[in-house]
């Protein structure tokens, strides 16, 4: 068979996704023609595409080298090191085959990925703009610069753009499950009808429904129809846990190594040497007003905003964790090496190396199982605990849908209250291990006496008052990526206050559990 025949059939079997059929017939034809481009990028994708993505990059540069002009491959090369967080180079082929052609529309849809990524969210959408252009009825444009004008508060654009979307596709579940964040049905529930239509005739996945029941349940709850409203976002709930694998006592465990690892270790005998610049991280459960807290924060001069980022959270696992497990060994002879590799690896991180700022946020929520680790190689940092009335705070988890696996546990009452409650013991567990390192911050108190609750806040983190604080969503204008990015964008109030009474009836077993 000669080679035209065999990259026929290899590029059938990536499309199959029979990688490592690919990746073995790709290496045979390597031996016998050297100089094939088209080849050594097929084989790099294939490895991309089975997370070897280290092993990808030497595939791709052997097409680069073979044909510079290969935009393919400087394209996946790109994506290869924005997997890998070298977003500099990531930038530096993407403006390479960009520079070859500027109407290369993979590479300026991924392009402004990566902008978007970096909060770099005008310079993305102007990438996605072009990419449009080129592609007028690519519907994964049309929902990327909705949800990049949604995050800048652009709630008009944003509604344009998702339109579009849907007008390609009528039963685009995302796209509905997105209109009905920025739609408050009292006002028009014409959308809420059209929701109802899809859902009844069963036509997309199960999975994909999921979204769509969420959508509905929001919808009714802001006509006031609780049971409609509950009906659905159990409907949604249910097929979420129904199509993941989760087990609460995984969790139960962890929470149970931290604390059994940190409760012999002296903390006033660690010095570690930190960066100059201060980490502020801002933690609590999910939906506890993490996003509010780091939008007032930030709306000081002093404070740069990080977002929710995933570094710290990455680096612990990376380097403490083995099967599942925290490894005491290894977390003591990071403790007793004269380096601080941890905090090097952090501030090294590209989102953090973007920020110039003295003080920076990082809301991960999250983050509050890391409190010792951060009291040990981040001795410059503060730790913001936000809480929230526990039912308020339940409620809100069970009636969202989440994108990071982290988030598993939301889907079942049960899960939801368990969690809650060891999440309470760890906090506990700290304040008691590292007293007066972890300031609490409570919704209802900040809304209630904003200004002097944001005023000690203030004092605590060593920063000047500065009055834009009072006013996050007049004076803010950083990007808001996540699902509370509408509600923070308006001044604080007590709309949320309680919002769980409605539900008391159908949720009273997981509310009379919590602590």
């Amino acid at each position: 068979m000669d080679v035209a025949n065999k990259i026929k059939i290899l590029t059938q079997n990536f499309h199959q996704k029979k990688f490592n059929i690919v990746i073995k017939e790709c290496k045979k034809i390597i031996k016998i023609e050297t100089n094939n481009s088209f080849i050594y990028n097929l084989c790099g994708l294939a490895l991309q595409n089975i997370g070897q993505i280290s092993k990808s990059l030497d595939y791709f540069k052997s097409a680069i080298r073979i044909n510079e002009n290969n935009l393919s491959a400087k394209n996946n090369i790109a994506n290869s090191y924005k997997n890998l967080d070298e977003l500099d180079l990531a930038e530096k082929f993407y403006l390479e085959a960009l520079k070859i052609n500027p109407l290369y529309f993979e590479s300026l849809f991924n392009y402004g990925n990566l902008k978007f990524d970096l909060n770099k969210i005008i310079e993305a959408i102007e990438l996605y703009n072009k990419a449009l252009i080129i592609d007028p009825k690519n519907i994964t444009i049309c929902m990327n610069l909705a949800i990049s004008h949604r995050s800048l508060g652009g709630f008009d654009k944003a509604k344009e753009f998702c339109n579009k979307a849907i007008e390609l596709n009528p039963k685009l579940i995302d796209g509905h499950k997105f209109l009905s964040t920025l739609i408050d049905y009292k006002e028009d529930a014409t959308h809420l009808e059209v929701m109802n239509k899809i859902a009844s005739e069963h036509v997309v996945n199960k999975e994909k429904n999921a979204g769509l029941y969420f959508a509905i349940g929001k919808a009714y709850e802001d006509i006031g129809d609780y049971e409609n409203s509950f009906k659905n976002l159990k409907k949604g709930n249910a097929i979420k846990n129904e199509n993941i694998r989760y087990n609460i006592n995984d969790d139960k465990k962890l929470f149970q190594n931290i604390i059994n690892i940190f409760k012999n270790i002296d903390f006033e005998k660690i010095q570690k040497i930190s960066q100059d610049q201060n980490m502020i991280f801002i933690c609590g459960m999910p939906r506890s007003g993490t996003t509010l807290i780091e939008q007032i924060i930030s709306s000081n001069n002093e404070v740069q905003a990080g977002g929710e980022l995933t570094y710290l959270d990455n680096i612990i696992n990376e380097t403490f964790f083995d099967e599942n497990r925290l490894i005491k060994s290894k977390i003591n002879a990071e403790i007793e090496s004269k380096e601080n590799t941890i905090n090097d690896k952090y501030f090294n991180k590209p989102k953090i190396k973007e920020l110039k700022s003295k003080f920076i946020t990082d809301k991960n929520p999250l983050n509050f199982l890391w409190a010792g680790f951060i009291k040990i190689f981040f001795p410059n940092s503060k730790i913001i605990y936000c809480s929230r009335n526990p039912k308020d705070l339940c409620f809100s988890l069970y009636k969202n849908a989440f994108g990071s696996s982290k988030m598993n546990w939301t889907y079942d009452i049960k899960n939801i209250s368990t969690y809650y409650n060891i999440h309470l013991d760890l906090i506990k567990f700290w304040n008691e291990k590292i007293p007066n390192f972890i300031y609490e911050v409570n919704n209802e108190k900040i809304i209630n006496n904003p200004e002097k609750e944001i005023k000690d806040l203030n004092f605590f983190l060593g920063l000047s008052w500065d009055e834009k604080c009072l006013k996050p969503h007049k004076f803010n204008k950083n990007p808001i990526k996540t699902i509370t990015n509408v509600s923070v964008r308006k001044p604080i109030n007590s709309k949320s206050v309680n919002s769980s009474l409605n539900y008391e009836k159908y949720l009273s077993e997981m509310f009379s559990s919590l602590n």
